[in-house]
C-alpha cells in the first residue's frame, strides 16, 4: 500500500469518526436532559440497559446494521458508531446532570428566563466541559475502531489505521506496520493532550461543597407534552429494532437447534465445545475485570492521597496512554515480548486486556472521587473520626457504585475484545469473539447468531444487576 493510500484511510478515517461524534452526541444530550429533568416508571431499568449498550458486541452491532438497516461503507460504518456511542454519550452527559448546581436554574427561572435562556446561559456552560470530553472521546474511539470497518467496509479506505495495523501485522510486514502505527499516534497523540488537558483544568474539578440536588420531576405526557415522550420511543426504535432483526434472523436460522447440538458436543468447526469457549472466555474476562479493578483503584487512591499537581498529570498520562496505544498494537506488543508460555496460555490476553481497560476503571472512580464534598470529610475529622473511619464509613461508601460499574465496564469489555485477541489467536484459547469471527468467516450465521445472543445475555444480566445495585447505593448516599 502506498504513502498516498494511507494518507486517504487516514483522513476517511477522521470522517467517519468525526460525523459519528457529531450525531452520537447531538442525539444524546436531548435523551440525557430527558432522564435527568423527569422520572418515570421503568427509568431505572432503561439507564441500567445504557451499560448494556455501552459494551454491546461490535461484530454483533455491524451484522444488525446489514440486517436492519441494510447499509455498507461510510454510512454503515457511521450508523454501527451511532448505536455504540450513542448510550455511551448520553451516560456520561446524565451523569454530568447530576453535578449541575440547580440553585443557579432557579434563580434564573424565578428571574423570568426561558427555559431556552435556563438552558444556555446556565445549564450548558456547567456540563460544556463534561460534553466536550464526552465528544473528544467518542471520536478517539471511533477513529480507532476495528470490528465494524472490517464487517462494513467495502472499500480499503472504509478501514481504520488500527485494521491496516492488523493486517500489515499478520503479513510480516514491518515497514507498513510502522507506518500504520505513526499515523495513529500522528491523530491520537494530540488528541490525547487535548483530552488530558480539559479533564485536568476544565472538567472534573474537585468539589468543595454539597451542590444542590434537583429531585426529578414525576413524568406526565398531558402536562410535559409528546415531544420528550415521541423522542424516547424514537430513540428506543433506533437501539432497538436492528436486536429485534437479530432476534428475527437467528429463529429463521434456527439458532436454539445449534445451541442444543453444539453446546457440550464438540463443535467440528472449533473443534471444541461451545460450553468451553464460554469458560475460556469467563475466565478471561473476570481476571482481567478484577486485576483492571484493582489497578485503576491503586491510581486513583494514589491520586487522592498524594494530591499535587503533578500528580494529576501523571495519572492521566498514565490513564491515556494505553488508548493511544489501541488495541491491536497492545496485542503486538504482547506477542513480542514472548508473554504467552507454553503452560500458561492466558498470559498474553489477560495482560493486554488489564492494560485496554483499566483506564476506564480508573476514569469512572477519579470522576466519582472529584464528585465527593470534601466538607464531609472535614466534619467526620472535626468530630474525632480516624482517617481510616472516615474511608470504611464515608468515602468507600460513596465511590461503590462507581467500582460496581467500573467492573461491569471492564467485564463486558473483556468478553467482546476482538482486536488484541485477533493478534495473538494463534497461542491463546479459544474466546467468544474469537469463535463468532471463525462462524461469519465460514457463513455459519446459526453458530454467529448463537454465540452473539449468549454473549448479550451474559452482558446484559451483569449489567442490569450491577446497574440496579448502583442505583440502590446512589438512592442510599442521598438518604
Amino acid at each position: 500500500m502506498s504513502y498516498d493510500e494511507l494518507l486517504l484511510v487516514c483522513c476517511y478515517s477522521l470522517l467517519q469518526a468525526g460525523i459519528s461524534t457529531i450525531i452520537s452526541v447531538a442525539l444524546a444530550l436531548p435523551l440525557a436532559h430527558f432522564f435527568a429533568q423527569y422520572t418515570f416508571w421503568g427509568k431505572k431499568f432503561f439507564l441500567s440497559l445504557l451499560l448494556f449498550f455501552c459494551i454491546m458486541p461490535t461484530k454483533l452491532c455491524a451484522l444488525s446494521v446489514k440486517l436492519f438497516y441494510g447499509l455498507h461503507g461510510l454510512p454503515g460504518i457511521v450508523t454501527a458508531h451511532v448505536l455504540l456511542n450513542l448510550p455511551f454519550a448520553c451516560y456520561l452527559l446524565y451523569t454530568a446532570y447530576q453535578k449541575i448546581d440547580w440553585l443557579t436554574v432557579w434563580a434564573a427561572a424565578d428571574l423570568g428566563a426561558s427555559f431556552r435562556q435556563q438552558y444556555k446561559d446556565v445549564i450548558l456552560p456547567q456540563i460544556k466541559p463534561a460534553l466536550l470530553l464526552t465528544s473528544l472521546t467518542i471520536f478517539l474511539l471511533c477513529f480507532s475502531s476495528f470490528s465494524i470497518p472490517r464487517m462494513l467496509g467495502t472499500h480499503y479506505y472504509h478501514y481504520t489505521p488500527d485494521v491496516l495495523l492488523f493486517f500489515a501485522n499478520k503479513l510480516g510486514n514491518d515497514q507498513a506496520v510502522r507506518w500504520c502505527f505513526f499515523l495513529r499516534l500522528l491523530v491520537m497523540i494530540p488528541l490525547g493532550l487535548l483530552y488530558n488537558y480539559l479533564l485536568h483544568t476544565k472538567a472534573y474539578a474537585p468539589t468543595t461543597h454539597v451542590s444542590h440536588t434537583k429531585k426529578p420531576i414525576v413524568f406526565n405526557v398531558y402536562c410535559h407534552g409528546l415531544k420528550w415522550l415521541s423522542y424516547a420511543v424514537f430513540i428506543l426504535c433506533i437501539l432497538g429494532g436492528p436486536l429485534m432483526a437479530l432476534f428475527v434472523d437467528a429463529l429463521r436460522h434456527d439458532v436454539p437447534s445449534f445451541l442444543y447440538n453444539s453446546f457440550w458436543s464438540i463443535d467440528p468447526l472449533l473443534k471444541i465445545s461451545i460450553s468451553s469457549v464460554l469458560r475460556h472466555s469467563l475466565a478471561i474476562a473476570i481476571v482481567s475485570s478484577v486485576g483492571s479493578l484493582v489497578l485503576g483503584s491503586i491510581l486513583a487512591g494514589f491520586q487522592l492521597f498524594v494530591p499535587s499537581h503533578y500528580t494529576r498529570i501523571i495519572m492521566h498520562a498514565v490513564a491515556i496512554l494505553p488508548l493511544l496505544v489501541g488495541n491491536v498494537a497492545s496485542g503486538m506488543f504482547c506477542a513480542e515480548g514472548k508473554m504467552i508460555a507454553t503452560d500458561a496460555p492466558y498470559t498474553a490476553i489477560i495482560i493486554s486486556h488489564l492494560i485496554l481497560h483499566y483506564p476506564f476503571v480508573y476514569r469512572f472512580i477519579i470522576m466519582q472521587l472529584y464528585a465527593y464534598p470534601t466538607q464531609l470529610t472535614q466534619l467526620a475529622q472535626s468530630s474525632g473520626a480516624l482517617p481510616h473511619q472516615v474511608f470504611r464509613t464515608i468515602l468507600l461508601p460513596f465511590v461503590r457504585n462507581a467500582l460496581s460499574k467500573a467492573w461491569s465496564i471492564a467485564f463486558g469489555l473483556s468478553l467482546i475484545e476482538v482486536g488484541a485477541g485477533a493478534v495473538v489467536a494463534d497461542n491463546m484459547p479459544l474466546t467468544i469473539p474469537l469463535a463468532m469471527r471463525l462462524y461469519y468467516a465460514h457463513g455459519r450465521l446459526d453458530g454467529f447468531l448463537g454465540l452473539s445472543f449468549i454473549l448479550l445475555m451474559m452482558i446484559c444480566t451483569v449489567s442490569y444487576v450491577v446497574g440496579m445495585y448502583g442505583h440502590r447505593l446512589q438512592d442510599e448516599i442521598q438518604y
